[in-house]
């Protein structure tokens, strides 16, 4: 049987990875004043997307890594 903690670690991983996308694609906006397109990017957001990212993908390696190991 696979080590449960593994398990966890990749679920966890996953979902921080698709949270870190999720708040990526909503932290800016755009919008066509007389013809013109404004957009505006919250980077307080973003940077907090890439460190949803960044956790996500350490956990998914260490629970890739903690499955593998016998």
């Amino acid at each position: 049987m696979k080590n449960p903690l593994g398990i966890i670690l990749t679920l966890v991983g996953l979902a921080l990875v698709i949270y870190g996308i999720t708040v990526f694609g909503d932290s800016g906006e755009s919008a066509s004043v007389l013809g013109l397109d404004v957009s505006v990017q919250d980077n307080d957001m973003r940077t907090q997307s890439y460190l949803f990212m960044g956790a996500g993908v350490l956990a998914l390696i260490a629970g890739i890594v903690t499955m593998r190991k016998k």
